[in-house]
């Protein structure tokens, strides 16, 4: 996985002819048969109307999804959100997180104050047996 950093769009032809292919019907059977968790191979059902027509795609455009008439689905909002939320942004996190973890870079947390992995971390076994004195 290579994440690329400039966002490619689709052609106009391209969405004229997925518009086409999807009868009005949103596309969200195309996502479970490619693979994407969460859609059922029967679809929404939705119809297509204007203001409600989302051009998304298949494979996110993070992880090398080329803008093409096979990568392209047309969905309505709701199936368009639902993949972002439940495929997109943990399949493009993961591959930013390993990205960085390839370029040795490390990921700053700070810990909770007095948690596990502080520098306040109080020692239970001395603490205790004072307290019980």
């Amino acid at each position: 996985m290579h994440i690329i950093d400039k966002r490619e769009e689709f052609s106009t032809a391209v969405k004229l002819a997925a518009v086409r292919r999807s009868n009005g019907v949103c596309e969200c059977r195309r996502l479970a048969l490619k693979g994407v968790p969460g859609f059922s191979p029967d679809g929404c059902g939705r119809r297509l109307y204007e203001g409600n027509i989302f051009f998304d795609h298949i494979v996110p455009d993070a992880i090398e999804g080329r803008p093409s008439l096979d990568n392209c689905a047309v969905l309505t909002k709701t199936c368009m959100d639902r993949k972002s939320r439940l495929y997109d942004r943990p399949v493009t996190d993961k591959a930013r997180r390993m990205r960085a973890r390839s370029l040795g870079i490390k990921e700053v947390r700070h810990p909770m104050p007095c948690g596990r992995r502080s520098a306040w971390k109080k020692p239970v076994g001395l603490y205790s047996q004072a307290m019980r004195r």
